[in-house]
C-alpha cells in the first residue's frame, strides 16, 4: 500500500479499483454461506457460461434468488476484505472480468494478500 499512495501523490488522478472475482479462484466469504459457488477446495467454481445461463432464469426463480444472495455475500466479502487491505476511503470503484475494460489503474485485491 506504500507503493500506491506514493504513486498517487505523484498522480492524483489515478483511481485503485477493486477487480472482483467470481470464477475460478479462492472465495473470500465463508465457504458455508455460498455452498452453491464453490467446490470442495472452497474455490469459486460457476463459469462465464454458468453466470450468463442463471441471468436467464426468471427473477423469482427459487435457484436464481438463492444464487443472487450468495453472489452479495461474496461481493460483499470482497469489498470488505479490499477495504482491509487498501483503507475504507480508497476504492473508486470496482469492476469484474465481463464489465468493458478501462484505462483507470486496476488492482485486484487477492495480489494484495
Amino acid at each position: 500500500m506504500t507503493a500506491w499512495t506514493a504513486l498517487q501523490a505523484e498522480q492524483p488522478d489515478l483511481e485503485l479499483c477493486l477487480h472482483l472475482c467470481l470464477t475460478e479462484a479462492p472465495c473470500t466469504a465463508l465457504a458455508s454461506v455460498i455452498p452453491d459457488l464453490v467446490n470442495q477446495d472452497a474455490h469459486l467454481k460457476l463459469s462465464f457460461e454458468a453466470w450468463l445461463s442463471l441471468s436467464l432464469l426468471p427473477a423469482m426463480h427459487p435457484r436464481r434468488r438463492r444464487i443472487t444472495r450468495q453472489l452479495h455475500q461474496e461481493v460483499q466479502a470482497q469489498m470488505a476484505r479490499f477495504r482491509q487491505l487498501c483503507g475504507a476511503a480508497q476504492m473508486d470503484r470496482a469492476e469484474g472480468s465481463q464489465t468493458p475494460s478501462s484505462a483507470k489503474a486496476t488492482t485486484p485485491w487477492h495480489c494484495q494478500q
